[in-house]
């Protein structure tokens, strides 16, 4: 048995790219499967950032960010984050999503933006992670993207703000989501 009729169903090897990439679906086996390129050090780095994060969250975010929050992260590092594909992972349409947002005086691009500043801060706290690393982790194709929107949430570059933070011991979370929800500064 080949190794693709192990993970795609029979019926998924006879369709278009097209019907394919509408129809996708793995088996259920397919989760027992080893992944490999797995990355242990990474998958705990990032673990330990998630848990930190909840932990450091104000109590007023609302559950409906946190879903949009948790939606949004998991499709950064695939460099293509969609409102349409945020909400359907939520069970809801576009126009829901965006009007439930609006009810918490939020939209879904400064959700977005306020993630992306809030993760490329803390991840800037780890020396091991390459700058361009972190570039891919909030889903810029390119260092110099990531770079000129840092500086633009910030005021320094991603290398400038790593080498002030180094030896600060002052609130080390300053750009949190929840904390930036209640500012009305732009992304």
């Amino acid at each position: 048995m080949s190794s693709s009729s192990q993970i795609f169903s029979a019926e998924a090897l006879f369709l278009s790219v097209h019907e394919m990439a509408e129809r996708f679906a793995l088996d259920a086996n397919a989760r027992e499967l080893p992944l490999i390129h797995a990355d242990p050090y990474l998958n705990n780095l990032l673990l330990k950032y998630c848990e930190a994060a909840i932990t450091d969250r104000r109590g007023n975010v609302s559950q409906l960010r946190t879903r949009v929050e948790n939606a949004i992260s998991s499709l950064l590092p695939h460099g293509r984050v969609v409102v349409d594909d945020v909400a359907r992972s939520l069970g809801m349409s576009k126009r829901t999503l965006a009007r439930r947002l609006s009810d918490e005086g939020l939209n879904f691009t400064e959700v977005l933006q306020q993630l992306r500043r809030y993760l490329a801060v803390r991840y800037l706290d780890d020396p091991k992670l390459h700058i361009s690393k972190i570039a891919w982790l909030l889903g810029f194709n390119e260092v110099s993207a990531f770079t000129h929107a840092f500086k633009r949430w910030t005021g320094k570059t991603p290398s400038q703000m790593r080498i002030g933070r180094a030896g600060a011991t002052q609130d080390r979370w300053p750009f949190a989501p929840s904390a930036m929800a209640s500012s009305s500064g732009e992304c």
